[in-house]
């Protein structure tokens, strides 16, 4: 009878087990789908901030760039607009040449993740194209939008000197095939659409600036603008691309400084900061004779680096470490230095001290040396025919931007 009784309660348990096993089946592909939601929402997040050049910090670098070796941001622009010179005057008659600095960041083509630094430290590695090509970079133009704004609050601070004016324009610009470009102006007073005209420009050349300890890195660029040419755009087929700017900018004799929204239907699509020599400056380094054009060149470029990181990006203005073949090849800079040291391969370092009014006396009237009190690198500040330079723990030499 014991057998009889318990079947029913089997069957039960069985019937209660098949159920207890289709409800949590049910619940784990509930989860699981919308754990896959999550993920594809997630997913699609990272992509929206990859690209707005959002969460590229130092943890989430791409690939290495070498950085052993940097280079003087102004100098290697000057040297930039000297090689290209030759270009500018064989190929820019009747244009405006325009030579701009826009930030942005070098990213890896495969990751789509900004570069990171081989080594640790300042640096400004100077990629030509064919660099950019070898190791798989591209510039990604743009800025995030709280740093577009801080630098917007810097331009429009500069507007309220003398130094700089003031000026806004809205333009809708059209993308046909052939690469041919249709801008339409808009009468800020009105809000009327002007006639559009045909933007003809020519690139000539580009250089990459990668700063590693910066927020961005920026690119060098000269053009050669033509005349605009009156069109229609009822003969055009329909346009691959309409983008909207608007465009704020700090117009100075030497410099103007653009700050730009890029919309599309509506939508921000990128914010973009811009640094162009005024053309009179161009022209005039362009009319110098032949053996004063280096000269001409570096005060060219000095003004537009030292703009941009005097009000930009002021730590773009540090000392990079260079090779003592390039800075000192007559060796004068570290027998400076080195002469003075009891073992010339040792940096020597010392602890900080007290100096009270009874030191004075023994300072007067005999040698002394002065003790850094820093919590980061110690540097040497070497100085010796008309040439300065720090020199770190690794005694190599570091140079600021001429």
């Amino acid at each position: 009878m014991a057998w009889h009784h318990s079947a029913p309660h089997t069957s039960l348990a069985l019937n209660m087990s098949k159920r207890s096993a289709n409800i949590l089946g049910s619940t784990l592909n509930a989860v699981g789908k919308k754990t896959k939601s999550m993920d594809e929402a997630r997913k699609s997040d990272l992509a929206v901030s990859a690209m707005l050049g959002e969460n590229q910090g130092p943890q989430s670098r791409g690939p290495k760039l070498p950085t052993h070796t940097s280079q003087a941001p102004d100098s290697a622009i000057a040297a930039f607009l000297l090689d290209m010179r030759d270009a500018i005057e064989s190929q820019g008659f009747g244009a405006t040449v325009e030579v701009e600095l826009r930030l942005g960041k070098i990213t890896s083509s495969a990751t789509g993740q900004r570069f990171s630094a081989s080594t640790p430290g300042d640096a400004c590695v100077i990629l030509h194209e064919q660099d950019m090509k070898s190791h798989g970079a591209k510039f990604v133009p743009g800025v995030k939008k709280e740093d577009y704004y801080g630098f917007h609050r810097k331009a429009m601070k500069l507007t309220m000197s003398d130094a700089y004016a003031k000026h806004d324009e809205h333009q809708n610009v059209s993308t046909f095939p052939g690469s041919k470009r249709v801008v339409e102006e808009v009468d800020l007073n009105t809000g009327q659409t002007l006639a559009p005209y045909q933007q003809v420009k020519q690139r000539l050349g580009t250089i990459d600036l990668f700063l590693p300890h910066c927020d961005y890195d920026c690119r060098v660029a000269i053009s050669l603008e033509f005349a605009p040419t009156p069109v229609s755009l009822e003969s055009l087929p329909a346009p691959e691309h309409r983008r909207g700017k608007k465009r704020v900018s700090a117009v100075g004799r030497d410099v103007r400084l653009d700050m730009t929204e890029v919309h599309e239907a509506d939508v921000v699509m990128s914010y973009e900061v811009e640094l162009e020599l005024q053309p009179t400056m161009v022209k005039d380094w362009l009319n110098l004779p032949e053996d004063q054009s280096w000269k001409g060149a570096i005060g060219s470029a000095g003004v537009l680096w030292s703009t941009m990181s005097r009000h930009f990006m002021v730590q773009a203005s540090q000392a990079y470490k260079q090779s003592w073949d390039v800075v000192d090849p007559d060796n004068t800079l570290r027998h400076a230095y080195q002469r003075h040291f009891d073992n010339p391969q040792k940096f020597p370092g010392t602890m900080p001290v007290g100096f009270a009014r009874w030191h004075i006396p023994t300072v007067r009237d005999r040698d002394y040396f002065c003790s850094e009190k820093t919590d980061g690198v110690r540097y040497f500040l070497v100085a010796a025919n008309n040439k300065v330079v720090l020199v770190d723990r690794s005694n190599l030499p570091f140079t600021a931007p001429e």
